[in-house]
């Protein structure tokens, strides 16, 4: 391919997140760059394409770990080559000590430091440079440990943290051989990382193992963009079959008929239902294992009740139409009280009746769980016991019960559920074209 050609492709990659995502005005384009020809490159094609973009600004960060005395030189290398185009650069230093789980340590310490660093500069958008042989070593390593389609899928080409910042990665169908001789063709330096060859990395023994094998990176990549494709599908029907999944008082009623089918004819779409219900309610995700044995119980048990992750999953009795199953939280798993007027175990909300909030002091109310307040032989119909107990309850400084109002405890005061089951459903974002 001609050089030419092949910067206009990363230009057009690197306008891609901004053209298909961003419904905002021009703002800041960040770009995380190591030093590394993958992400001197993406440097470069920023640099281009944010030069033909009116009111685009452009910033650079290189993030040094300290665990190398070589990564001073490749900052001062990024520095360099940004000063002479007039790109402002910031090195960010953090501190890491050698030991177990390095690289996701530095992972995690790094996109700390590119977030805050962004939010200084006004940078909306953070570039990363990983390409299509990331992808592919992604994949091998994930492989090995038996993961399903979500672990095997190629990462995201763009996401919005919880934090608002958006990141792209715009290169992951360029191969680090194609960039290397863009940079080549171009004359930009670029500095190699010794720990991409050092065995102790499982990264590097699957970059190794690749090589050796002669296998084809573009063609493990499209592989990983296929099930990324897969994924998504999955996560839309599951998203649509949410619709026949009944709330009940922060319950969930998973119908019969529907788990019958799905078990025999959509299991997997059954595992996303089951583990998108679990964390809703329980707030987090069992492991893949559980979920699959929960799965399987739900049709092939006698038992009639399970606990898992934080939730408790019983079956109507028999005899009693319509049969559903009910994933309730578990009253024993429930979180401690917080403040009235903040969300109690990720997702309840209580309100005061009106003119409450005159006569007492909000500040001083928490609300938690209704638990042993519950007095006994209190009914609600339709709603269980334990439901009733992991429900949310309003007391006073002393810890006197003041409502629970989903338990039909005090007048005027009410409840609801955010986000609602089906919104943290929702499919992810398709994958770039």
């Amino acid at each position: 391919m001609a050089a030419a050609d092949l910067s206009d492709r990363l230009r057009a990659a690197v306008e891609a997140p901004f053209r298909l995502r961003h419904d905002r005005g021009p703002g800041g384009c960040g770009v995380a760059v190591s030093g590394g020809g993958d992400s001197m490159a993406l440097l470069d094609a920023a640099r281009l394409w944010v030069a033909g973009y009116g009111g685009m600004t452009l910033h650079a960060a290189t993030v040094d770990h300290g665990l190398r005395p070589g990564a001073d030189a490749e900052a001062r290398l990024v520095a360099a080559w940004c000063a002479d185009r007039g790109i402002p650069h910031e090195t960010l230093r953090v501190d890491l000590a050698d030991g177990p789980d390095l690289p996701a340590r530095a992972r995690t310490a790094r996109y700390d430091a590119l977030r805050a660093w962004a939010g200084r500069v006004r940078c909306g958008t953070v570039l990363l440079g990983h390409t299509a042989d990331d992808v592919a070593e992604t994949l091998l390593m994930r492989l090995e440990r038996g993961v399903g389609v979500d672990g095997l899928a190629r990462m995201p080409e763009w996401w919005r943290d919880g934090a608002g910042r958006e990141w792209a990665r715009p290169l992951l169908a360029f191969t680090r051989a194609e960039l290397r001789g863009h940079l080549e063709a171009r004359g930009i330096p670029w500095a190699e990382d010794p720990s991409n060859d050092d065995p102790r990395f499982e990264r590097a023994r699957v970059r190794r193992r690749i090589a050796e094998a002669g296998l084809s990176v573009p063609a493990l990549a499209r592989s990983a963009e296929a099930l990324a494709e897969a994924a998504q599908s999955l996560d839309a029907r599951v998203h649509a079959l949410a619709a026949d999944v009944a709330g009940e008082a922060g319950d969930l009623l998973l119908p019969q008929p529907l788990v019958s089918t799905l078990r025999f004819e959509e299991p997997e779409a059954l595992r996303r239902l089951l583990a998108g219900a679990l964390r809703w309610i329980g707030g987090a995700r069992p492991r893949g294992a559980e979920l699959a044995r929960l799965a399987r119980s739900l049709m092939a048990s006698t038992e009639h009740r399970w606990t898992l992750a934080g939730c408790l999953v019983t079956r109507s009795p028999a005899g009693r139409p319509p049969q559903t199953w009910r994933i309730a939280r578990e009253p024993a798993a429930c979180p401690p009280p917080v403040p009235l007027d903040e969300a109690w175990d990720g997702r309840w909300r209580v309100y005061p009746p009106e003119g409450w909030r005159a006569e007492h002091d909000a500040g001083a109310h928490t609300v938690g769980a209704l638990g042993d307040d519950l007095p006994p032989g209190h009914r609600v119909p339709g709603r269980p016991r334990e439901t009733l107990l992991a429900s949310p309850a309003v007391r006073d400084a002393g810890g006197a019960l003041v409502a629970a109002p989903v338990a039909g405890i005090g007048a005027g005061w009410a409840w609801d559920l955010r986000p609602a089951f089906r919104d943290t459903l929702r499919p992810r974002r398709p994958v770039f074209r």
